[in-house]
């Protein structure tokens, strides 16, 4: 389900190394110290960990979700499998703030509800790294690009209930 049956990927396979649990919770421990965040979730890539965020609070087709402008073809394709998609429309059940080349992705956050995702998939925290920067819901990280793994993402989360 969701692209993360085991953690057995073919080359841990060759070598017959597996991912314990005890590894995986000290790569969550790792993320969430150094990017200033209670809780941090693995999963194969960031690309899952956003579909996973909008299953889990229940996007289907007749919701919107509003991207920036010029954002990767990899978000089109990732929300566009589960739900719609939209270029400044803050009115949208949902914000993705995609911040990248060291830009943050500034918007003007409605007053009703919404469901704010942080993409931060090119971020390295520095000293002045601030987590839930557009007072998120969630933060998504993309370990291939950050610290050039084979595979990976991490969501970073406030509340451990997720």
């Amino acid at each position: 389900m969701f692209q993360w049956p085991t953690a057995d990927f073919y080359e841990f396979k060759k070598k017959k190394i597996r991912f314990s649990p005890k590894k995986v919770k000290e790569i969550e421990n790792f993320f969430a110290k150094n990017y200033k965040t209670r809780f941090a979730v693995l999963f194969p890539s960031a690309r899952s960990s956003i579909n996973i965020i909008l299953k889990y609070n229940k996007f289907d087709r007749s919701m919107i979700v509003n991207l920036p402008l010029w954002s990767s073809t990899c978000l089109y394709e990732t929300i566009g499998s589960i739900t719609n998609i939209s270029v400044k429309n803050y009115n949208s059940e949902c914000i993705i703030a995609v911040h990248k080349w060291g830009n943050t992705f500034n918007f003007k956050k409605l007053k009703r509800k919404q469901l704010v995702i942080d993409d931060s998939a090119d971020t390295l925290p520095g000293k002045n790294y601030v987590p839930f920067e557009s007072n998120s819901n969630y933060e998504i990280l993309s370990l291939p690009k950050i610290i050039g793994s084979y595979s990976g993402g991490i969501i970073l989360i406030k509340d451990k209930g997720f």
